[in-house]
């Protein structure tokens, strides 16, 4: 836990910002052998799904970002058990469990399913600097715009479907945000 917590406050003096992201730390704390055998099996039907395998999934004592940071998931964590959920603000929260490892987990980066069929990573590409990419609520400009994000931002690709014109939309995944945007604003 000191390692964790260690991790996060060096992290944040060289100026990170807390995202959803923690910096690599020690996934596992420091315990004797014997002391693994009461952890709860790895048989739960989530998955860890949209996080670059240099970061993990954190996960908080309470269901907001500024609580207590109780441990870090690996991105290619499975078996992930699901508790009680709770909805703060525009997020939904769940508390999980996975091996010894408790906390409350956005449950924009958990799946259920098939580990075969990850979320795509994708970069935003092709808009200015001094713009923002809208998303929208539906695959269609004349759609609701759901939120815009920073022209230089990385997103999680949940998939693409072409629609009327020709035109490839693609719905992301952006921190607690998602929508739909065009494809050719995507690299991935």
């Amino acid at each position: 836990m000191k390692n964790i917590i260690l991790g996060l406050i060096l992290y944040l003096s060289a100026g990170a910002s807390v995202a959803e992201q923690a910096p690599p730390v020690e996934l596992t704390p420091p315990l004797p052998k014997e002391a693994y055998a009461s952890c709860a099996a790895l048989d739960g039907a989530l998955f860890v799904d949209g996080i670059p395998p240099e970061v993990g999934l954190t996960l908080h004592s309470r269901p907001r970002m500024n609580a207590i940071v109780t441990a870090v998931l690996p991105s290619s964590a499975t078996g992930v058990v699901k508790g009680k959920c709770k909805r703060r603000l525009h997020n939904l929260w769940c508390q999980v469990t996975w091996g010894c490892l408790q906390g409350y987990a956005r449950t924009v980066f958990l799946r259920e399913g098939d580990r075969s069929d990850p979320l795509q990573l994708g970069q935003v590409s092709g808009v200015p600097v001094d713009r923002f990419l809208m998303l929208y609520s539906a695959p269609d400009e004349s759609a609701t715009q759901a939120v815009a994000i920073s022209p230089t931002a990385r997103v999680s690709v949940v998939g693409c479907v072409a629609s009327a014109g020709d035109q490839e939309w693609c719905a992301v995944v952006w921190g607690d945000k998602t929508g739909w945007t065009r494809k050719q604003y995507l690299q991935f």
